[in-house]
């Protein structure tokens, strides 16, 4: 992988901008997702997708997986499909629309794939033969994302460096096209966030792990180039200090001990903008760290603002949008009401705390 190409992003966290959040927005769209019945009414949320201007899916901690329209109107949960029957879950480790067959794959353990119309309705199954690594611990794939009508890039956990891997797998050939060994620093971060994306024409990938790199996919040639690099100066953490660790929890609680580095945790690109999750082991601060890669405006914000809104953990990028999920009682921290319409403002009025989460579209200036 040929890095000499990549944008070099200088990151300081001590330069923390003062400014306000119009300053990054232009606005902030809110989509309530209906609160019908019981059917409709989600739990703690554990994963998010948006399906560009067809759908949102949720998964809660009852492994329920609920499909509103963009929006935000109610249509199916997989309430009837969990058990132990045929065609049914227990554990949906991972959710993915998937644009060519126009079904919902839910990635099970034991690398198998069941596949559902967007009502729930059965409609078959597909096993993964990737034996990752050998039958290790951390053998089975974590992520899949599909890149055609009969192949995906599969993720398996990244938990050591010998896991940093990705697989381009043919499900209808039964054959690994190609396996990737990228070069990252360590996992121990659960991260419920897809690292490969589809956005702006764009296949890009974002290790699940502590990364200063992002890549663009070039499916055609099953390859990752990177793309950017994040530099934190001497803030940043080296491979070669943490060799002498075996196990992701020892080198965790290593920099939690050393309260040194600030870690990028979250990576949401595309060609003209990266925003940048970071956690500060040092202060025990969040940060979130924002730039236009074309006019290279930065800012860098506290998860406090001065005008004491919060900023939200976004979930993906589309486009200049930026996707949040707020939950009703928690709007007044995180929305400023300035940068809402009249109509948003008065939709506002109507929900009530126990509602469903609404889904935030912050629109990048």
């Amino acid at each position: 992988m040929n890095e000499t190409n990549a944008e070099k992003i200088p990151v300081d966290i001590s330069n923390i901008s003062l400014n306000n959040l119009n300053d990054i927005f232009e606005k902030i769209e809110l989509i309530p997702l209906e609160t019908k019945d019981s059917e409709s009414l989600i739990g703690r949320i554990d994963q998010f997708i948006y399906v560009k201007d067809r759908y949102f899916i949720l998964r809660d901690v009852h492994q329920r997986i609920f499909v509103f329209d963009e929006k935000g109107v109610f249509i199916s949960n997989s309430s009837k499909m969990i058990g132990t029957g045929p065609g049914e879950y227990t554990i949906a480790l991972y959710t993915m629309y998937n644009p060519y067959s126009e079904e919902i794959d839910i990635l099970t353990p034991f690398n198998q794939i069941f596949t559902y119309d967007t009502t729930f309705t059965y409609t078959g199954n597909i096993k993964l033969h990737i034996d990752h690594p050998g039958n290790g611990r951390y053998g089975m794939i974590h992520f899949i994302f599909p890149i055609n009508e009969a192949e995906y890039i599969c993720v398996p956990p990244t938990i050591f460096e010998e896991y940093n891997t990705i697989y381009f797998y043919n499900w209808k050939e039964d054959k690994i096209k190609k396996k990737i060994v990228f070069d990252d620093i360590y996992g121990g971060i659960t991260q419920t966030v897809n690292p490969v994306r589809y956005t702006d024409s764009m296949y890009y990938f974002n290790p699940a792990l502590t990364t200063y790199t992002g890549y663009f996919i070039d499916i055609e040639q099953y390859a990752i180039q990177p793309t950017f690099n994040l530099d934190f100066g001497n803030k940043k953490i080296h491979k070669k200090s943490l060799k002498k660790f075996k196990e992701a929890e020892e080198i965790r609680d290593y920099l939690v001990a050393l309260k040194k580095h600030p870690i990028p945790v979250i990576n949401l690109f595309n060609e003209n903008y990266l925003v940048c999750r970071i956690l500060d082991l040092k202060e025990v601060e969040l940060y979130t760290f924002f730039i236009d890669r074309k006019t290279k405006q930065k800012y860098l914000l506290k998860e406090l603002t001065k005008d004491a809104y919060k900023i939200p953990e976004f979930l993906t990028i589309e486009e200049n949008i930026l996707f949040a999920i707020i939950h009703p009682f928690q709007l007044a921290e995180y929305i400023d009401y300035h940068l809402l319409s009249e109509e948003a403002n008065e939709a506002l009025l109507k929900l009530k705390e126990d509602d469903n989460p609404v889904i935030a579209k912050y629109y990048l200036k």
